[in-house]
């Protein structure tokens, strides 16, 4: 679970410590003269803002570029996109999200990433906010109310990234899990933010339901925001439907028939919105690779999985031990909110344990746990500040210390080459100038649905035309993962397919020139669409003189052939 995050120099760590106490400071005294209470969200965000600047906008590694092919794929393509990455086939991956993303980016002309980017601010937002506006209905205090939001800004764990994390990451490499941090899903080229907006407003109307009685407008939306969810971000909605579901039966067993119906309305209503989503929700599911699903850890994996539950559930109960007291009724366990707030921490903790998704991407339900978990840690964090001392001021620091921390990384960080891509207008630009110039004549003279054999996958990431397959790479164009590791196991593309076309592309591709056989297995496969080859360094002389491939571009490097029916027939 390598973050990339690890080792701080002495003038980061003081910055990344500047910035914290400077943050604490802020809410502190926003707390005491009664300062309006956006001030220190207003900060959060600029500085997020800021620091996102480096992250994916720019620099353009495998995440970035991959995000950017599904948008682009969706934007140029008639109905539901086709994966860009595997041509032909359906795409196995939420797609909603880069449908929107790539439509808008058109329209307002501006690029997939920093799009993302820029409405990722927006979900911070909502977010952070919002749990605020909720907690003081449910009766918390200012205090709590603010620190509520503190919380899921700044994460759960004190342990995962920057001064803190590298000190302990030496003894416990586990506790090292910079991805626990919410904040960095808020300035990321995908859609968590757009999920965890999604659920914050989940919690918000369902505490306004157990709160004010059901309405047709607040049920109405709850099955807007379950159906927007379920779209967005198919991860965290399957946890927070699953928390609602035990929610409802729990409510029957302590509470009877009165129990049950009060959190019945709120569950019916998520139903509704997954029902109008199960379309999708199959689509982007049914024949998918098994590699690409849930697994068992293995032993080692818990053993390690449990030390980041454990740096991120200590933290939390130093703040909620002692407190319950003072928490509001609404939230207590025991309540309609409460027990959903229970459920969403208990099997957010317990589905991070249990399950292994590719990528090792179930740190998000971990994250999710941490987002409910605040309702609870505000109170807490209230109850050390309000007794005002050095001490308190400090592990509030200290708190902030990772978030802080990786403001300041991030604009250091590179996952690929550094200014391998440049943003232009609707569209984002190779700054190789060879590769720009086979970009430009990709866009303006192919069609939508062509088919491109590359030992590089980054086609995608600039035009939206598929490839049919990419072999593994020469130098990757930033990607950092092996092609058949990223269709299969993120993509949930068939390995026996792949591995199928592989052949195929190794064969067209070889040095001696194509293979006979694969050729017209690749003309098979590609059907009528317009197949492309592209060509990198030697092997043109191969194609020049095939009967079956005519050159339509060449570059300083590099050069496209069509395949085509056999010359004089």
């Amino acid at each position: 679970m390598g973050s990339g995050f690890s080792g701080f120099s002495l003038p980061m760590a003081a910055l990344a410590l500047s910035i914290a106490i400077a943050f604490v400071l802020l809410l502190d005294l926003t707390l005491r003269r009664g300062w309006p209470s956006t001030l220190p969200l207003a900060a959060a965000t600029l500085l997020l803002a800021w620091s996102s600047t480096g992250l994916d906008r720019r620099l353009q590694g495998f995440h970035s570029l991959m995000h950017a092919a599904i948008a682009f794929r969706a934007r140029v393509s008639d109905g539901v996109p086709t994966d860009p990455f595997f041509a032909g086939e359906p795409l196995f991956y939420p797609w909603f999200p880069h449908w929107v993303i790539g439509h808008a980016g058109a329209f307002v002309h501006v690029d997939p990433p920093t799009l993302f980017v820029t409405l990722n601010m927006a979900a911070f937002v909502i977010a952070v906010a919002y749990p605020v506006a909720i907690a003081r209905e449910l009766g918390a205090s200012r205090e709590a109310s603010m620190f509520t939001g503190f919380s899921i800004a700044v994460g759960a764990s004190v342990f995962s990234m920057g001064p803190v994390g590298d000190a302990l990451a030496g003894f416990v490499p586990a506790w090292f899990e910079p991805r626990l941090l919410p904040m960095s899903k808020f300035g990321n080229v995908n859609a968590n933010g757009f999920g965890l907006a999604a659920l914050v407003v989940t919690i918000g109307l369902w505490a306004r339901i157990d709160r004010r009685g059901p309405s047709a407008a607040r049920l109405s939306a709850l099955a807007v925001i379950t159906l927007l969810h379920a779209l967005t971000y198919p991860l965290t909605f399957a946890l927070t439907a699953a928390a609602a579901g035990a929610t409802c039966i729990w409510g029957g067993f302590r509470g009877g028939a009165a129990g049950f119906r009060q959190r019945a309305f709120p569950t019916c209503a998520m139903a509704a919105g997954a029902f109008l989503a199960l379309p999708y929700l199959l689509s982007i599911q049914l024949g998918k690779s098994p590699l690409a699903g849930i697994s068992i850890p293995g032993a080692r994996a818990v053993v390690d999985e449990l030390g980041i539950a454990l740096s991120f559930l200590v933290p939390i109960t130093v703040l909620v031990a002692g407190t319950r007291r003072q928490l509001p009724v609404a939230v207590t366990p025991g309540s309609s909110t409460g027990d959903l707030l229970a459920a969403l921490a208990g099997l957010g903790v317990a589905a991070f344990l249990a399950t292994g998704l590719a990528l090792h991407s179930e740190y998000k339900f971990l994250t999710v746990a941490g987002i409910a978990l605040a309702f609870w840690a505000g109170p807490g964090f209230a109850r050390i500040w309000r007794r005002f001392s050095i001490g308190p001021l400090v592990l509030l620091v200290i708190w902030a210390l990772p978030a802080a921390s990786f403001i300041v990384a991030v604009p250091t960080l590179s996952f690929g080459r550094p200014g391998a891509v440049v943003p232009a207008g609707a569209w984002l630009d190779p700054s190789d100038p060879d590769e720009a110039g086979l970009v430009a004549w990709v866009r303006t003279s192919t069609a939508a649905d062509s088919v491109f054999v590359d030992i590089e996958m980054s086609i995608p990431s600039y035009t939206g035309r598929a490839l049919f397959v990419a072999p593994e790479p020469s130098d990757g164009m930033g990607y950092w993962i092996r092609p058949a590791a990223f269709v299969v196991e993120v993509f949930g593309q068939p390995i026996e397919r792949f591995n199928e076309r592989r052949l195929i592309a190794t064969g067209l591709l070889r040095r001696g020139g194509p293979r006979v056989g694969a050729v017209a297995d690749f003309a098979k496969v590609v059907g009528e669409a317009p197949a492309y080859v592209v060509v990198r360094g030697p092997g043109r002389p191969a194609f020049e003189s095939h009967d079956r491939f005519v050159r339509v571009w060449s570059g300083q490097e590099r050069a496209v052939f069509r395949l085509t029916e056999a010359r004089g027939l």
